[in-house]
């Protein structure tokens, strides 16, 4: 049985863990956390198990993790009944539709950084021994959208759930409340959360967040502030960061956040955007080495409720070197199709110790040597999974910031499927790489470009404003290159058909006078040069030449061809490449 009605976020957790596997299956003594099929049903469990065969169990409910999920956190006397008997004498019961263990979860940082003065992930010009271009493609990606602002001017929001944050720092742009009146207690703008000005701590039922490292670092990753003449660079530059806390490291904690998050974005859908948040992403930078999603059945069932609402969520892959399809891991076995599973890619394109699986993880991204913010206004490298998701969760927040109103009207209209879309985008746009072949479904490494190219590449026609598409003829006008009208003489494209293998383009063209080399120019949908290819200009005026294009590396997408010669150049002739 699936949640139902969930919402966006960024987890990361701040507590102290024993980084080894004996901690994997510690579960909280005494305590089960259940879903029911109304409020009332808890009164009818408690009073018919609270007594067994003459033993007084002490079955309890010790609070409310979400009312409208009828999810609670059941204790009872683990000296009294043994748990496994009791898991299964309450899972046969009509009124409980899941049930499980209170599990402990581990935090995903591993900590083990030199210093580290640039942003290889960004862009990888080779720096400190890196592979050129062995990064997400975020510089060309910025030349189109920085984020911030949907095209119908919401504020993107990206929840990082975590034990702490500096919430003060100078880089980093932290979501407020401004519908609640901080410290007067009361809930002003009845969201079911008193005095959440600055979020939420699940613990302790306050606004109140501890300074911790762990939470900054992911916070900066996502969302540092872009092109502000200081500090770094998030993927996603004006993004804002929902803090949401906890610090118990129990699953039960990290359900009520996710239920804190769902709160508000419904609240924004129900306000038309007056209340609440319109958070479009979470991030799970923690989890359970070698655990299955059998053990976890509401854990997992959060990302079904999360997608219903267009949610998509990024999760870090274990920091051990195992397979995950066959070993198993919370979160990334989940199987849910709005889950994007991420393990750790190096500066140099390899993959870093860390989690693997042909079926459960997604895709690779960068995570080691990773600058980003720290407490105190401060910056620190660090290396993990942890700050590989991180990468992915920017993108999604990122996207959202393309400027092209029908994405977000269908997004809003239809939200489970567009996320899908948007994932599916993410997936088909990656850097295919040998070292991520057969490690990961989609065989590469994030690359946010591309992602960008697709989208707008999808919602192209009469629906985003960027391109003219107005056509004359089988050719097409692009504002952006500037080309001069006085130049569009007897130089024109006669035909374009791609080779049988569909990784050549032949152009057929008439030889011109006056010139000894012939320039053919791929552009993109912004205007920006791909590639260029060069041929001599041998044939007699005013023959017909074919030239073959080499673009097996070109990324699937709309793109204009424009040939040049001699001073003169052509029309552009829009092509669909589509790589298979």
């Amino acid at each position: 049985m699936k949640l139902s009605n969930v919402i966006v976020i960024v987890f990361l957790l701040g507590f102290p863990v024993i980084h080894s596997y004996a901690q994997n299956n510690v579960a909280a003594k005494g305590e089960l956390i259940v879903q029911l099929t109304s409020n009332e049903a808890t009164s009818l469990l408690t009073n018919e198990f609270g007594k067994i065969n003459g033993v007084n169990t002490e079955l309890k409910v010790v609070s409310t993790i979400s009312n409208r999920m009828n999810l609670f956190l059941l204790s009872f006397n683990p000296n009294k009944i043994d748990v496994d008997f009791l898991l299964q004498l309450l899972a046969q019961n009509k009124h409980v539709i899941e049930i499980q263990k209170n599990h402990f979860v581990e935090d995903r940082d591993t900590p083990n950084d030199s210093a580290f003065a640039n942003q290889w992930h960004l862009e990888n010009t080779g720096q400190n021994g890196g592979l050129v271009n062995a990064d997400i493609g975020a510089t060309d990606a910025w030349n189109i959208v920085t984020g911030g602002l949907s095209a119908q001017g919401d504020t993107i929001v990206v929840a990082v759930i975590e034990g702490g944050f500096d919430l003060n720092h100078i880089d980093l742009n932290f979501w407020r409340n401004y519908n609640e009146i901080p410290n007067n207690n009361i809930d002003d703008d009845n969201n079911g959360y008193t005095d959440d000005y600055n979020g939420w701590n699940t613990s302790n039922l306050n606004d109140e967040h501890a300074l911790l490292t762990h939470g900054t670092l992911v916070s900066g990753v996502i969302g540092a502030k872009g092109n502000n003449g200081y500090g770094i660079s998030g993927v996603s530059w004006n993004v804002k960061i929902m803090p949401v806390s906890q610090i118990t490291g129990l699953e039960s904690d990290i359900l009520a956040a996710y239920a804190y998050i769902i709160d508000q974005r419904k609240l924004y859908d129900n306000s038309n955007g007056s209340k609440g948040a319109f958070v479009v992403a979470t991030n799970s930078s923690f989890g359970l080495d070698l655990e299955q999603p059998a053990s976890h059945p509401l854990w997992c069932a959060m990302y079904d409720s999360l997608g219903a609402v267009g949610i998509l969520n990024a999760a870090a892959t274990s920091n051990s070197n195992i397979n995950v399809d066959t070993q198993g891991d919370i979160p990334t076995a989940c199987s849910s199709d709005w889950l994007i599973t991420v393990t750790n890619t190096k500066n140099d394109d390899s993959k870093a110790i860390a989690g693997f699986g042909a079926n459960t993880i997604d895709l690779g991204a960068p995570g080691t040597d990773i600058l980003s913010t720290a407490p105190n206004n401060k910056y620190k490298a660090d290396d993990g999974t942890s700050l590989a998701a991180p990468q992915v969760a920017g993108s999604i927040g990122l996207l959202f910031g393309i400027q092209c109103n029908a994405f977000i009207t269908e997004y809003k209209s239809n939200p489970d499927s567009i996320a899908l879309i948007i994932k599916d985008s993410i997936l088909s746009n990656v850097d295919k790489k040998d070292t991520l072949k057969n490690l990961t479904l989609s065989g590469g490494r994030l690359n946010i470009y591309k992602t960008t190219q697709a989208i707008y590449n999808k919602y192209l026609y009469g629906v985003c404003s960027l391109v003219d598409t107005s056509i004359i003829g089988d050719t097409i006008a692009i504002p952006k290159v500037n080309v001069d009208d006085s130049l569009f003489v007897d130089l024109n494209i006669i035909g374009v058909q791609p080779d049988k293998d569909l990784d050549h383009l032949i152009v057929h063209f008439r030889s011109i006078e006056n010139c000894d080399k012939v320039n053919i120019s791929l552009f993109n949908l912004f205007g920006k040069p791909e590639k260029t290819y060069t041929f001599d200009n041998t044939q007699t005026s005013g023959n017909i030449i074919s030239a073959n294009l080499d673009v097996k590396y070109i990324a699937s997408g709309i793109y204009f061809l424009q040939i040049e010669c001699g001073g003169k150049k052509s029309p552009f002739k829009k092509v669909l490449i589509q790589q298979y």
